[in-house]
């Protein structure tokens, strides 16, 4: 039978019709993006395009059928035979700029009824994509002004800095996850065979097998990571950080610090300002994942990831050396015994069931566990060693496969020992020469120019502020420039209206000068 793509559509007056369906899908928003699946010949999409002109449009078809049929193609679409992923399709057009400004979702129920299952397939990944941004979106308004003020106080401290190293041998990834404590045997039998990252999380459980990480990554923005760090100022351990993270004093001041950069604007200037070498490594929306990316990077040869589960399993959710358990042990009582407590929460932090002998799982993890990435090119090399049923886009085997893992590397002479890491694989920006008198003021200075130089730009432009400007204002004003931000992503912010905003957010400034960088936390 042949296919008719008029058949979806009124045969007499077809663009009134998505007229008609647009205005009662979207006539009470006002949105900066607007996905249709399933447009057929997308008349909708010429409707949605007159309503909204600035808005930015997304065309998703469940077939290849329509092609060269639609009456309007925007320059977002996708269909099953496109070169992309649909997933990545989505996050690439999914802007972090647009998100303040709405979007919204319209299905063209008639070419979705005929094609349903990649139909389905298509709204599962939207809903997917979505949270992913929203999380990302609400990670970033609750943590820029603390992303900011740990980057001054890192500035402040001026680490000594470690030398990284890179070669073929091995690297194992610690997280802190429960299956690490059934590794640690595994880990300490075949040590010298590969090089140990460890999570600052899983560093006493490495340390009560006497087992010595070369590197602790340690990413978490929140002052509670002082609880993970309190072995560092004690030791040598060479310290994997970005400025963002918050990280105890004397463990800036005592230890080796390799400078990563994550993708902050923060960061970045923080660093150039300092004129600190840094590596670039994915954020991946956990330290598990900043620290395989620093592996991918660190070593030519396999990238074993352990204690990576992603859930909890029966009453326990992480490695028995966990700092925070004992926040956890200090609340026991006759009326609140141990178990009872820790069942409790596993039961409310991990609604999710994963199977039947006792996993569970979150709605936090399981965007984590879609959000961490190592590329095609890296596949092969990377494993995850887990019992937890949570898939990752990683490799995975069971942790009993790890021993016969360790007994299949072959390690030559020549790569048993590091090499310094190339000089063309860092970012160097050795041009600044500042005091520590002026290195904080000189940071906020370079990051305000920059933000404000991208904010008139797209006041004017009729724009989206991007990402890193935004992060600036949320910062700094965030209760003001939310309203801001929200017009600049339809495209109607003016400038009176950002220049308002822009001055509070220098009054913000002068107060990080003069009060908050005396402040411990």
């Amino acid at each position: 039978m042949s296919f008719n793509p008029d058949s979806f559509h009124s045969r007499y007056a077809p663009m009134a019709e998505a007229e008609r369906y647009a205005e009662s899908s979207l006539g009470h928003k006002n949105p900066a993006l607007v996905i249709i699946v399933g447009g057929g010949k997308n008349y909708i999409g010429q409707a949605v395009s007159r309503m909204f002109p600035v808005a930015k449009v997304m065309l998703l078809q469940p077939t290849d059928s329509f092609l060269g049929t639609e009456v309007h193609l925007p320059t977002l679409h996708w269909h099953p035979e496109s070169a992309e992923s649909l997933e990545n399709f989505l996050r690439a057009g999914l802007k972090a700029d647009l998100l303040p400004g709405g979007v919204s979702v319209v299905e063209w129920k008639p070419v979705m009824k005929a094609f349903p299952l990649v139909s389905d397939k298509i709204m599962s990944t939207i809903k997917l994509v979505l949270e992913e941004a929203g999380a990302s979106a609400a990670s970033s308004r609750f943590w820029a002004r603390r992303w900011l003020k740990n980057c001054l106080r890192f500035a402040k401290a001026g680490p000594v800095l470690a030398v990284p190293e890179q070669s073929h041998k091995p690297i194992v990834v610690a997280c802190a996850g429960p299956g690490l404590d059934d590794s640690l045997s595994c880990l300490r039998e075949h040590a010298g065979k590969a090089r140990i990252f460890a999570l600052s999380s899983a560093l006493p459980a490495l340390t009560s097998y006497k087992l010595e990480p070369e590197l602790v990554v340690s990413t978490d923005p929140g002052f509670w990571n002082a609880l993970h760090q309190r072995q560092l100022a004690a030791s040598a351990f060479k310290l994997a950080i970005p400025p963002s993270a918050y990280t105890i004093c004397d463990a800036l001041t005592k230890n080796p610090v390799l400078p990563l950069y994550t993708g902050l604007l923060f960061e970045q200037e923080t660093l150039n300002c300092m004129a600190y070498p840094w590596l670039e490594t994915a954020a991946s929306g956990s330290s598990s994942g900043t620290a395989l990316s620093l592996a991918i990077k660190m070593t030519k040869g396999e990238v074993f990831i352990v204690g990576y589960d992603l859930a909890a399993h029966k009453h326990v959710d992480h490695s028995i050396h966990y700092a925070f358990n004992n926040l956890e042990t200090e609340k026991v009582s006759r009326t609140k015994p141990l178990e009872s407590m820790r069942s409790g929460r596993i039961y409310e932090t991990y609604p999710k069931k994963l199977s039947k002998d006792g996993w569970r799982s979150s709605r936090a993890f399981s965007v984590y566990a879609n959000g961490i990435g190592i590329g095609k090119n890296n596949y092969h090399r990377c494993t995850r060693f887990s019992d937890s049923p949570q898939e990752t886009p990683i490799k995975t085997m069971p942790l009993s496969a790890l021993k016969a893992a360790f007994e299949g590397l072959e390690i030559s002479e020549s790569s048993k020992a590091g090499t310094r890491l190339q000089q063309d694989n860092m970012l160097l920006n050795n041009t600044n020469n500042l005091s520590q008198e002026n290195i904080e003021a000189a940071i906020l200075g370079s990051i305000k120019k920059k933000a404000e130089d991208s904010i008139l730009r797209a006041v004017l432009d009729k724009t989206s502020i991007n990402e890193e400007a935004s992060m600036y204002l949320t910062a700094l004003a965030p209760k003001e420039s939310a309203e801001l931000l929200s017009a600049a992503a339809r495209g109607q912010a003016k400038p009176a209206d950002a220049k308002a905003v822009m001055e509070l957010a220098d009054a913000a400034i002068a107060g990080l000068l003069t009060g908050l960088l005396g402040e411990e936390a």
